[in-house]
Formats: C-alpha cells, structure tokens, sequence
C-alpha cells in the first residue's frame, strides 16, 4: 500500500479546512497525519487512528527562529514516529513554507507542496518576509508536485517550477447538498426572521462589502439579510447591526450549515475588490452552489467569475441590490441544476481524484 507523511499546518480536530478534506480522502494510502504542535507533551502521546489507514500524531514543537537544530529535532522526531508505524521512504507532503528545512532530513519519498497561500516571492520588505520568499522559492524547487489554489498563485510559482498545478477549494457535496430540500430541522433562530433571507456565511470584517448590504438593507426593509459566522467589532459591523432587518447569529458548526442554508432565499458573496481576496480559492462559493440556492456575488474571488452563469454580479451597490432583486424572484431550474452540477464537479471527492491523477502521471508514488 502507498504511504505519505503529511505535515498539516492545521489539525486533524479543529475546523474544517484543506488539507483534512484532501488526505483524508485519499484511497489506498497509509497515512501519518501530523498535526500542528500543542501542548507541551501533546507530541509525545500516542497516535490516534482518525480514519481508514490514518494515524495522527502531533508535531514536537519547533523554536520560531527555524533554527537548523530546530529543523534536525523535528526531523528526528518524525523518523521516530515513522519507525514506530512501520513507514518507509513515505511521500512528503507539506503545507507550509516553513517546512522547507524538514526536506532531505530523514528518510522520505518524493515531496508534494500544497501551496495554500498567495506566494509573495518578491516579497523582500522585511526579514520576515524575505524568510518566507526563500523557504517558498526552496520548497517549491525541491517538490516533484506543487499544488495550488489560484492561476494567480501558480502564476507566481510556475518560473521556479514546471509541475505546478492549480486545484481549488472544493465543497463536501455529500454534507452541503441536503441543503436542496427543505428537510433538515429549522434553526430555532430563525423562526422570528421574515422572507426574503438574504444570508452570508462566514466571518465577517472589512475584507466585506458590507456599506452593500447597508444600502440594500435600508431601502429593502422587507428583506432580511441573516449572517452566519464570526462578528468581530468594525465599524460595518456595528453599523449593519442598527438594522432591524440585519440578523447576526454567530459562529455554527459546520454540520449545522445546510439547515440555513436552506432557508436561504438568496446567498450572498461580499468579497471587496482588489487585494489578496482576488486569489484566494472560496469554498463559501462552492458550499453555496452545492445548495442549488440562488446567488449573489461581487467579482471577487476570481474564480467566482468562473460561475456566472449561474451567479449574479454585482460590483456597486447599487447593483447589487438590483441583482439581489433578480435572484430573489428566479424561478430558472436551469440554473439550480446548474449550480448543482458544478457543486459536483468542485467537490473534495473530485479534488483528490484530479490530485491522485497527476500524482500518477508523476510517478510519485512509483
């Protein structure tokens, strides 16, 4: 059977994210799921088995400096942990620049980067900054396959590499697609909110159009607009929560997520343009076109761009209250079936099956 070591720059337990949705879904490979380091002792425990073939372990905390004997504890660390699982020469795959120095410290196969940032080669204002450009521009020489969310990200990446690969966020479509029906419990919280909802989820902040979601709300008192997510204080924040119209529910775990999203009339996408937003892969986009919902968006993040066909646009205000207008009185099941569609083709499961396809093109796991 395949093996690959995975050094997660998030763990196993904590909120849904990229790197869990992809190794996990990986057929026909043992793997050792490394966590982030927490705890003072969390490293020495014993693994645990998350899943078919997978064993987490955590992380031996590493010194911020990213010392070279940093680097040589760590590595020694996972050649244990290897030996004390039975791995031998596993794939490498790493999600973060810092990791560059774990390269051809022990024993391993081939390495995979899965890039999850906007690289900044050029970046070189600060040491900080300068660090990150080189542990990139070393980790992504030194991988036989680099992954990444964005054209713009690969763009950044392709003159240090010839196998860099754009993959996108995707959606768990088995969870998001239950949202087509009506048939999940009803949140408690919304029983007092009116139709039309308009409703958002994610964190909110200034990264948001929220002075859009002001003037709809203002001159479209009978719609409600509904936000699931973190509310840390900003001034669009406080403003929005004047409203009557404007419901703040907070943060909701992620399995609860499709019973609002099916009594969402409308989904709404804020992203402000210009930024790091414009490159960023959004799985909010996809969890929503998995709802078959109607949906409003600004242009950004690009990849938005990709669906609109079946999303509304809007880069002022104004048009997006217009288009909020149009996609509250849809009635295309064209475009249900559509966004459905696409939903599929972005899952988790259809991410790893393009993954898996260039890692045998590769020989990456010969």
């Amino acid at each position: 059977m395949r093996q690959l070591v995975c050094i997660s720059n998030a763990p196993w337990n904590g909120l849904p994210n990229r790197t869990v949705q992809l190794v996990s879904r990986m057929k026909n490979t043992r793997i050792l799921f490394v966590d982030p380091p927490s705890g003072k002792r969390a490293w020495r425990e014993e693994g645990e088995h998350v899943g078919k073939n997978i064993t987490r372990v955590t992380a031996r905390p590493m010194p911020k400096t990213q010392s070279v004997f940093g680097q040589k504890r760590f590595a020694g660390y996972l050649k244990r942990r290897l030996e004390e699982y039975a791995f031998a020469k596993p794939v490498l795959w790493l999600t973060d620049p810092a990791q560059a120095g774990l390269v051809g410290r022990f024993d391993h196969g081939p390495v995979v980067f899965d890039c999850q940032e906007i690289p900044a080669l050029g970046d070189m204002s600060d040491k900080a900054g300068a660090l990150r450009a080189r542990q990139t521009s070393g980790l992504v020489r030194a991988a036989s396959v680099v992954f990444t969310q964005s054209e713009g990200a690969k763009n950044a990446l392709s003159g240090e590499s010839a196998s860099v690969i754009v993959i996108p966020n995707g959606v768990d479509y088995e969870l998001f697609s239950r949202a087509q029906e009506d048939t999940p419990a009803f949140p408690n919280d919304l029983f007092t909110v009116k139709n039309p909802i308009l409703g958002h989820i994610g964190a909110l902040g200034e990264h948001l159009e929220l002075e859009f979601v002001r003037k709809a709300a203002t001159e479209h008192p009978e719609w409600s607009f509904v936000f699931v997510g973190e509310t840390p204080e900003s001034d669009g924040v406080l403003q929005l929560q004047t409203l009557k119209n404007v419901y703040m529910l907070g943060v909701k775990p992620q399995k609860q997520l499709p019973m609002y999203l099916c009594r969402f009339d409308v989904c709404i996408g804020l992203y402000k343009s210009g930024g790091p937003s414009g490159d960023i892969s959004p799985m909010k986009l996809y969890e929503y076109l998995a709802s078959g919902r109607p949906i409003v968006s600004t242009p950004q993040p690009a990849q938005t761009l990709d669906y609109a066909d079946v999303v509304y646009i809007a880069g002022t205000a104004d048009e997006f209250t217009a288009a909020c207008r149009k996609a509250s009185a849809e009635r295309d099941k064209w475009k249900v079936r559509q966004r459905i569609a696409y939903a599929q083709a972005s899952s988790w499961d259809a991410r790893v099956t393009e993954i898996e396809r260039a890692l045998n093109e590769r020989d990456v796991f010969a």
